[in-house]
């Protein structure tokens, strides 16, 4: 599917259009394909199925494109994507990059991991794109494409790791036990070798508002706990100012404001990270550094006047959902 996709990037700029039509922050409707990968790979960030580069006036910009059918996520798979968009900003190889998952509407509609990418694609309007087509090609691709979303139908095998759902389960008993203001979003109990990076409500109430906690990232050794802002990547100085007006002197001198895809946090590092490969007993106390710090994006989210943070978010024509 990920060569499917390749050509039809190369050739049709309506399937070009299905992607970049869901960009509300930038028009992208100038733009042409300047080059295309399929399994990028970075030794220390993992691999992104389709890297589709576009330029116009010399800004480029990249969508980095998680193709599913049905195979399970991969622990922490749209935060290695996003860190490997920020890392080719850095090497100049792009303006600006955003995360696309391109999967059957049934995979996005059961699958928590899902929820984290912001823009999606379904099989479904690709193959409705085809089916306008006369031609044997369209019709050829229509075929492809109609298999993979019946194949996206029948369950996937989870590889449960014993380890990493032991400590999982140690950690949620703790937070529960000591930490009862903490309410995790996170629904999954049973979990894969290297885990994943849970999140928590907050008393906002609003889904695009969330606490995303890193608890451990491939060569470091720190970790980021995020009180995270949906689609307001572009906005982060205006966020920051509001924020440190909302909260006053409880503004921590710890906070930062940060860009993370197409969302801005309001971070805090933990200088010891949490590995789901170790017993639980050996990192109790990085546990409790680590939900002290989630503990404390609680108490300044609940300081935020609702009102105001959906005001703003509506002044730059961002939907929230409530």
């Amino acid at each position: 599917m990920d060569l499917l996709f390749m050509e039809e990037f190369a050739v049709d700029r309506r399937f070009l259009g299905l992607f970049i039509n869901k960009i509300e922050s930038v028009d992208l409707s100038d733009y042409i394909v300047v080059s295309e990968e399929v399994s990028y790979v970075d030794t220390a960030l993992g691999e992104s199925d389709l890297t589709i580069v576009l330029e116009h006036n010399e800004h480029k910009v990249a969508l980095l494109i998680e193709d599913k059918v049905n195979a399970i996520a991969q622990p922490r798979q749209y935060e290695r994507y996003v860190l490997r968009g920020e890392k080719g900003i850095q090497q100049k190889l792009y303006d600006e990059f955003h995360v696309f998952l391109i999967a059957p509407a049934e995979y996005i509609r059961c699958n928590d991991s899902a929820e984290k990418y912001p823009l999606k694609v379904t099989y479904e309007e690709c193959r409705a794109l085809f089916a306008c087509g006369t031609d044997a090609r369209s019709r050829m691709k229509y075929q492809q494409i109609d298999k993979a979303i019946e194949q996206g139908h029948r369950p996937y095998t989870k590889i449960v790791d014993e380890t990493s759902t032991n400590f999982w389960e140690r950690y949620v008993r703790h937070m529960q036990e000591y930490y009862p203001d903490i309410a995790l979003r996170s629904k999954v109990k049973e979990k894969s070798k290297n885990g994943d990076w849970p999140t928590y409500r907050t008393s906002l109430d609003i889904k695009g508002v969330y606490i995303h906690h890193k608890m451990k990232m491939k060569g470091v050794d720190h970790s980021y706990i995020d009180l995270t802002f949906n689609g307001l990547a572009e906005r982060r100085g205006e966020l920051k100012a509001l924020l440190q007006e909302m909260l006053g002197d409880c503004y921590d001198k710890g906070f930062g404001v940060q860009k993370a895809g197409r969302s801005a946090v309001l971070r805090v590092v933990a200088p010891r990270c949490l590995d789901y490969q170790l017993p639980f007993e050996e990192q109790i106390d990085v546990v409790d550094e680590h939900l002290r710090l989630v503990a404390r994006l609680c108490e300044a989210a609940n300081m935020i006047d609702k009102e105001r943070l959906v005001a703003f978010y509506a002044e730059g024509k961002k939907d929230v959902v409530l």
